[in-house]
């Protein structure tokens, strides 16, 4: 459904209670809303459900919450397609334990919609508060090489293309990367990206060096023909760079450009969203 935004920028709508949704803003002409001080899509999206009769409040204040791609062409919503990522639950073969309650290299960081966005062109300082730099997946110190991570989703998607997003290659989390410089810069070289459908292989994808967002928005897999999967895996195949001198596998953020095939169940969505928020 669509409703009308006040000057104030406040707006009423019903929607279905005890179902996923997501807000996107579009103008006048009906056009997505994306051109604002942070430099992306304008839009206040949410993994929010609610109760029948329950009022729900969104302020729109969570960096990163985009449907679209984080890259700054932002065309995909235009077509009909959506970061289907965050809707899959996520396992790794390992993680840094940092032994902090913050938890930050856990893989879900990974479909967190959230990564090291770039100064957009003639946008604010480098060091601006709309600047993201939540961390990203890391696997386990002095483990590289044949480390992965895997998406799987509840119910079937049609993806027509899968960005990687790689850590910044010098600095990024806590500074760590290219340290020491002598080993150089840090990348993830190599991989192998694996499609799966009820448990049977569809296509494998030999992936190259994983950029960061602020090289030209990540490393993007466009596929041949739109694909029905529920399941990805990434395996790291080379690296380069360390991380405080250990060998690491660390990717930022995936995104998955597709759509749902079906709808998911509500107990299926609360068992993807909200693992340490139950509500009954």
């Amino acid at each position: 459904g669509t409703a009308p935004v006040s000057l104030a920028g406040e707006f009423t709508i019903q929607v279905p209670a005890d179902l996923m949704g997501f807000i996107v803003l579009r103008d006048a002409q009906g056009q997505v809303v994306r051109s604002w001080t942070r430099g992306y899509i304008s839009i206040a999206q949410g993994s929010a459900w609610g109760r029948p009769g329950e009022t729900v409040t969104c302020v729109g204040c969570h960096m990163g919450h985009v449907s679209d791609t984080l890259d700054d062409v932002m065309l995909t919503s235009l077509q009909g397609l959506t970061n289907v990522a965050p809707y899959a639950s996520v396992i790794a073969s390992s993680h840094h334990e940092e032994g902090n309650q913050y938890n930050p290299f856990v893989p879900w960081r990974l479909n967190d919609r959230r990564g090291w966005v770039p100064v957009p062109a003639g946008g604010p300082e480098p060091d601006g508060p709309y600047q993201d730099d939540t961390t990203g997946w890391m696997s386990a110190l002095d483990s590289d090489v044949g480390e992965w991570f895997e998406l799987s989703w509840p119910n079937e998607m049609t993806v027509e293309s899968i960005r990687l997003v790689g850590p910044p290659p010098l600095g990024g989390d806590w500074d760590g990367f290219g340290e020491p410089a002598q080993f150089g810069d840090y990348y993830v070289d190599g991989g192998t990206l694996e499609l799966f459908r009820d448990g049977n292989l569809v296509e494998t994808i030999a992936v190259g060096r994983i950029e960061p967002l602020a090289n030209g928005g990540g490393t993007l897999i466009t596929l041949s023909a739109p694909t029905t999967i529920d399941q990805l895996r990434f395996t790291v195949t080379a690296t380069t760079g360390r991380w405080y001198w250990s060998r690491v596998a660390a990717i930022n953020e995936i995104e998955v450009l597709g759509y749902a095939n079906g709808v998911t169940p509500p107990f299926e969505i609360r068992s993807l969203f909200l693992p340490i928020a139950p509500k009954d």
